[in-house]
């Protein structure tokens, strides 16, 4: 349904704006942003170096840029909807199970693996082309 088909004046295009805001907002800041505050926390608690604590974000990032080119197809396939709602669920459960590591690989394991999928899904690719696909007018000002 495009937008200027429409003849309703309200539109349902700005509420996947809103929703996708939302998501990528929690997404990045949870995953990217926030680290850098349970960092020194992490290395102090476990008596991790720096450099084993700083793994969990590097295998993250290798994760994500190995995902993207899948997860593109699936956003192709089967939308946003799902893909977004799984990655709210891994993305929780990451952060669930953050809570009860012991050991170094089960960090890596689950800050560098779930956690990437679940902030992948959830991040710019998903909810980009989601918005994308309800806008022809104003895509500019919706994806902004």
């Amino acid at each position: 349904m495009m937008e200027g088909r429409r003849k309703n004046w309200f539109f349902y295009g700005w509420v996947i704006v809103g929703v996708t805001f939302i998501s990528n907002f929690i997404a990045t800041g949870f995953a990217f942003y926030s680290f850098s505050v349970f960092f020194k926390p992490l290395t102090e608690n476990f008596g991790w170096s720096r450099e084993m604590t700083s793994y969990g974000p590097a295998i993250s990032t290798i994760v994500s840029a190995v995902y993207a080119p899948l997860l593109g197809r699936l956003v192709d396939k089967m939308g946003g909807r799902w893909l977004i709602s799984i990655g709210a669920i891994a993305f929780g459960l990451a952060f669930i199970l953050m809570s009860q590591i012991t050991s170094l690989w089960q960090y890596l394991l689950i800050f560098g693996v779930l956690q990437s999928v679940g902030h992948a899904q959830m991040g710019g690719l998903t909810t980009n082309t989601s918005v994308i696909k309800w806008f022809e007018r104003r895509r500019g000002t919706a994806l902004g």
